[in-house]
């Protein structure tokens, strides 16, 4: 793990980019992570690994990704995110959890309370809330 100061400069350099974080406060960037310019970083979010994060994201918060890609315009909400990929245009959260080898695609929404294992989640697909979904292909819309 990264020491105060360490982390202090990697935000500040993220700042310089363009990332927006408001609040510095509990969150933890580690320095192979890449972030896009005018993405949010909320309090309480960790990011680790090589992890990508695109343009116009809100993260946050209280999200905890490691090791995972994430496309534009996608917003994460109290959601932990492992060894995955997150297209664009997603809305996930609150209480999600993505587990590894995991594909949510484009314009996908899920909701409350929602784990996912395993799976590839197609183009604009909805999981609602209170969802399990393990080793499996859901189809589009």
């Amino acid at each position: 793990m990264i020491n105060n100061n360490e982390r202090i400069s990697i935000l500040n350099n993220l700042t310089r980019k363009g990332v927006n974080i408001p609040c510095f406060d509990g969150v933890i960037i580690e320095p192979e992570v890449e972030i896009a310019a005018n993405t949010v970083i909320l309090p309480g979010t960790i990011i680790t690994g090589n992890t990508n994060i695109g343009s116009n994201c809100i993260i946050g918060p209280q999200c905890y990704i490691c090791t995972s890609n994430i496309g534009s315009n996608t917003k994460l909400n109290s959601t932990n995110c492992f060894n995955s990929t997150i297209g664009n245009n997603v809305t996930a959260g609150p209480f999600v959890h993505i587990r590894p080898n995991t594909v949510i695609k484009d314009n996908v929404h899920i909701g409350n309370f929602v784990e996912i294992k395993n799976s590839t989640v197609n183009n604009q697909s909805k999981l609602p809330h209170l969802l399990y979904v393990g080793d499996s292909d859901v189809g589009e819309n």
